[in-house]
């Protein structure tokens, strides 16, 4: 590998090993940076002899050749070319990358041209990888939080923006271990991990969560209430917007403002914030699936769901959170490759239909945002 500016030669030497719930082993270039690796937040670090599912290496990019096809910018910002041999190459400015492998299968391997920031490559590149990449070993991806508490867990699923982090949180105040935010790993024998991803807190539900409230940095509370006061602001403002291009004015505002009311960390943070009165399993079996609904308004209302229903609800919600993450594995199905990434997320949601067939799941209908502690009231008698 060659050594770019900036760098120390311990810099290219340095490898980071980390395991993505005890089944895949992904090795990343030093390189990369601090900023990569906390993409990977919070797998802990693999064994030293463990083969390597997926590696990363930034740089030492390898010469591509002509393409079979070439497919352009479809609004994505990426440009991809397909060769029959297994190389795709994807360029992104002011980088690009090339996987070499067939996804679904292992290992693979992504070499990053060392101009193409680290993080997109972890997020469009790696994490999309990761996830077509579990159900070889036995696990699935599932659009969803999770808690454990007295050696089990409890999957909380449900539709984007439908609460599944504030019910997680208002558990945790109770004394439940945060598992996962946002994405889950289940494996088939009902464990669950959780899949590296940051999790969002939403400054509105601070008040109902006072030990998080309190342990937070009195600067973020600060940030994340000015936001809140400028988003209503805003919000009167797009009311009485009178053309197309004051309204788009006030439109990129209220984008800014929902940003700023929300705090963005690392799980293993977010964990640390909490302490949990006893020790729990890294990885506790499922106990319970919570599919959360949401409705216009009332109080919880709670009903048993077949396992069938709850797992077809939640292939719809990671299909729609995946239409971008998916997109360079799409492009390649566009191109003819033989890898057939249907037949990988087929294969996911028998994994995941299999892990929930003797687990109770109950359907939790309530409106959002709400207080999440009559929610939490509802899944622990649940239990």
């Amino acid at each position: 590998m060659q050594k770019r500016r900036g760098e120390t030669r311990q810099d290219t030497a340095a490898r980071v090993r980390v395991s993505l719930a005890d089944r895949l082993t992904v090795a990343l270039d030093g390189a990369l940076g601090a900023a990569a690796r906390d993409e990977l937040d919070p797998c802990p670090p693999a064994d030293a002899n463990a083969p390597v599912d997926i590696e990363v290496v930034h740089g030492g990019f390898p010469r591509c050749g002509d393409a079979d096809e070439v497919a352009g910018d479809g609004g994505d910002g990426w440009l991809s070319s397909y060769r029959a041999d297994g190389l795709h190459l994807a360029r992104h400015a002011p980088g690009a990358c090339v996987v070499t492998g067939r996804p679904g299968d292992l290992p693979l391997r992504v070499i990053s041209d060392g101009e193409l920031p680290g993080w997109a490559l972890m997020r469009s590149v790696v994490r999309p990888l990761l996830q077509i990449s579990l159900p070889a070993r036995g696990a699935g991806t599932v659009h969803a939080a999770a808690v454990g508490r007295d050696g089990s867990g409890v999957l909380i699923v449900g539709w984007s923006e439908s609460g599944k982090t504030e019910l997680a949180l208002a558990l945790a105040e109770r004394g439940w271990r945060l598992v996962a935010d946002k994405w889950a790993v289940l494996g088939e024998d009902g464990s669950l991990a959780p899949f590296p991803v940051r999790a969002g807190i939403r400054q509105w539900v601070l008040g109902y969560l006072p030990h998080l409230r309190s342990t937070l940095p009195a600067r973020t509370r600060r940030r994340m209430g000015a936001a809140a006061s400028a988003s209503r602001i805003a919000g009167r403002a797009a009311a009485r917007a009178g053309s197309p291009v004051s309204g788009a004015v006030v439109d990129l505002g209220l984008l800014a403002c929902a940003q700023g009311e929300r705090l963005s960390l690392p799980l293993s943070e977010l964990v640390a914030l909490y302490d949990t009165p006893q020790p729990q399993p890294a990885h506790p079996p499922l106990r319970l699936v919570v599919v959360l609904r949401t409705v216009r308004g009332g109080p919880p209302r709670v009903r048993p769901l077949p396992a069938a229903e709850a797992a077809r609800r939640m292939a719809e919600s990671a299909a729609f959170e995946r239409r971008e993450s998916l997109g360079l594995l799409l492009r390649r199905r566009y191109a003819g490759a033989d890898d057939d990434v249907a037949d990988v997320l087929r294969r996911e949601c028998e994994i995941i239909g299999g892990a929930m067939a003797q687990v109770p799941v109950i359907e939790l209908s309530c409106p959002f945002p709400c207080d999440p502690r009559k929610i939490a009231d509802v899944v622990e008698a649940a239990l």
